[in-house]
């Protein structure tokens, strides 16, 4: 490991010829918090290069990759806590009569990723929640009841409400039940582009939550 600015460029293209993959840091802040990140690079031309990703260190484990906000939002009912549950070692929910009415929190582990979960409600009249927590996301989880194409459109204003630089994917509920859509309508219900990765789950029997959590970390990362 080295620290660039000690060394003049012919010197810095020296050492990274010798490597396969470079790994950069770098410590920026704002709003007066301190974020580490870094980026890892294949020296080869046209190798592999990601995208500027949080990391944090961890007692007896290393370095961590670690994305402070992951948004699980959807419309009403679509099983946005099920999946923070499913997805989440610990999690909370503020909730009514079943239905969340503040947020869910989960903290998950998988591959040596963690993340935050920030679940919150569907409700139109909650939007103020919504928009609190979409600020600053890493990415989202946008979880939609798969027997409901009424909603979709719904669906459709909280994507446009995060933003288009926010990486998703699309978490398709309760795929399991005979009424569910099939890609083809949800993607039209959504406007989706044919990139936008539709994951078929079974929130309550942990089913295909992992991957969308996996593939949502690959677009974070730029390797997708």
């Amino acid at each position: 490991m080295f620290i660039n600015w000690t060394y003049g460029e012919q010197e810095v293209q020296e050492i990274q010829s010798l490597s396969d993959f470079v790994v950069e840091f770098q410590s920026t802040m704002k709003g007066g918090v301190l974020r580490n990140t870094l980026r890892i690079s294949e020296t080869r031309e046209g190798g592999l290069r990601t995208s500027w990703v949080p990391y944090t260190f961890r007692e007896l484990i290393g370095l961590t990759v670690y994305f402070p906000r992951i948004l699980v939002t959807g419309p009403f009912s679509a099983g946005k806590s099920t999946v923070v549950k499913s997805l989440s070692k610990s999690s909370v929910s503020v909730d009514r009569l079943g239905t969340t009415v503040a947020f869910d929190y989960g903290n998950v582990d998988l591959l040596g990723l963690e993340a935050e979960l920030l679940g919150t409600p569907g409700q139109e009249r909650f939007e103020f929640i919504f928009r609190i927590f979409a600020r600053e996301v890493s990415g989202v989880l946008l979880v939609i009841d798969s027997t409901r194409p009424e909603e979709l459109p719904r669906a459709r204003q909280m994507l446009d409400l995060v933003g288009s630089s926010v990486p998703y994917v699309i978490v398709a509920n309760k795929s399991d039940l005979p009424s569910a859509m099939n890609e083809g309508q949800i993607r039209e219900g959504m406007q989706l582009a044919e990139t936008v990765p539709v994951i078929f789950t079974v929130a309550t029997e942990g089913k295909g939550v992992r991957d969308a959590m996996r593939i949502l970390a690959e677009m974070i990362v730029g390797v997708r």
